[in-house]
């Protein structure tokens, strides 16, 4: 997220078919009405789902997701492993709200993708 807050993202994006990632509110919620499922996200979390979102279907390294949220590398013994810790949160959560997709893939060695299409307010579906 580079330079930017949580407080600076003022867009909601939809994950997917049953997804809706609100970056403002820091929350994740189910797109239909009929469904109550929400999530409440820790800012470090928005962030780390936010530099996902923005890179859909692309692979990221651990110390790109580190460098998106800087609360991760302040003063930790173990920064690859508070990344670990927050995409583990993540995807329980997205796990949480839509239990029929695996939105963030874990590639050992490699890094992590959302692997689902994005859309942002006024804009079309990004696809892989």
């Amino acid at each position: 997220m580079n330079n930017e807050t949580c407080c600076d993202i003022l867009q909601s994006f939809r994950l997917g078919t049953h997804v809706v990632f609100d970056a403002a509110r820091l929350r994740l919620l189910h797109t239909s009405t009929a469904v109550k499922r929400h999530r409440d996200l820790s800012p470090v979390q928005a962030q780390v789902l936010y530099r996902l979102v923005r890179s859909s279907w692309v692979i990221l390294p651990q110390n790109e997701l580190l460098s998106s949220a800087p609360a991760l590398s302040e003063g930790t013994w173990s920064a690859s492993a508070d990344v670990a810790q927050v995409v583990l949160e993540l995807r329980r959560a997205l796990e949480h709200i839509d239990p029929s997709t695996c939105y963030i893939r874990i590639l050992p060695r490699l890094g992590y993708a959302l692997t689902a299409n994005v859309w942002s307010a006024n804009s079309q579906p990004r696809l892989p």
